[in-house]
C-alpha cells in the first residue's frame, strides 16, 4: 500500500478580498488588485508558472 502525501489546509480569511499567488502548494505573494500583485511578484523575481485567484470576500456568495 502507498502512503500519500496530506495536504495541509490553508486559512485565505486574511486574504478575504485579496488576490493571491499559489506557488508549490504555499501562497508566496498577495494584493489588492490583480495589477498591483502582478508587480510585487515581478520585483520579487516570480518567472515560474503559479496560480493567481481572486479570495472571495467574507460573506460573499459566489454562483
Amino acid at each position: 500500500m502507498r502512503k500519500t502525501k496530506r495536504k495541509k489546509k490553508l486559512k485565505l480569511d486574511k486574504y478575504s478580498g485579496k488576490w493571491v499567488t499559489f506557488l508549490d502548494d504555499r501562497i508566496v505573494k498577495n494584493g489588492r488588485t490583480l495589477n498591483s500583485l502582478m508587480k510585487k511578484m515581478e520585483k520579487k523575481g516570480i518567472k515560474e508558472k503559479a496560480a493567481i485567484f481572486c479570495v472571495p470576500k467574507k460573506g460573499v456568495i459566489h454562483l
